[in-house]
């Protein structure tokens, strides 16, 4: 099966499948299941999907690339992003997420200039998730006027 998660802030909103896929016969385990990043078609696991943005800038910040420190137990590399500011940091964009990262021992990221803020990347750790396969359905009939119908099975799962 494929789809897409469309997702803001760290969280799905919303599940879109393209190919619900066949011969599925139980549950599908989440370790089956890989999130990629659309655009890229790379995993997401250990990558940054998200900056969280803490705290208030006592000194102004300035647009400009984000950059990213991994130092210690760290093992991540290859994140980048540009911060977009108002004086104070309101987003940063990500243009690589970067692979190898880990919860436990994530990298520092800063923006050009100011002072205050705390950024936390956000790091995938794989598909939290509970798939499950369809074992069986009840149908009701469509009354049309005085006569009942039976939907087709053709137009059950119509895209």
């Amino acid at each position: 099966a494929t789809g897409v998660l469309y997702v803001v802030a760290g969280v799905v909103q919303s599940v879109r499948l393209f190919d619900r896929g066949a011969g599925f016969d139980s549950q599908v385990p989440a370790s089956a299941v890989e999130l990629l990043h659309g655009s890229l078609n790379t995993t997401q696991t250990s990558s940054i999907t998200f900056v969280t943005i803490t705290g208030s800038a006592t000194t102004v910040y300035a647009d400009g690339d984000a950059t990213v420190t991994c130092t210690g137990s760290c093992t991540g590399s290859g994140f980048a992003g540009t911060c977009n500011t108002r004086s104070a940091v309101i987003s940063i964009s990500i243009t690589s997420p970067g692979f190898g990262y880990t919860s436990a021992n994530p990298p520092s990221i800063s923006c050009p200039s100011g002072v205050g803020h705390t950024f936390t990347p956000v790091i995938a750790s794989g598909a939290v998730l509970s798939a499950r396969v369809a074992t069986g359905a009840r149908l009701f009939p469509i009354r049309k006027g005085h006569a009942l119908t039976v939907v087709p099975s053709s137009r059950l799962f119509a895209a």
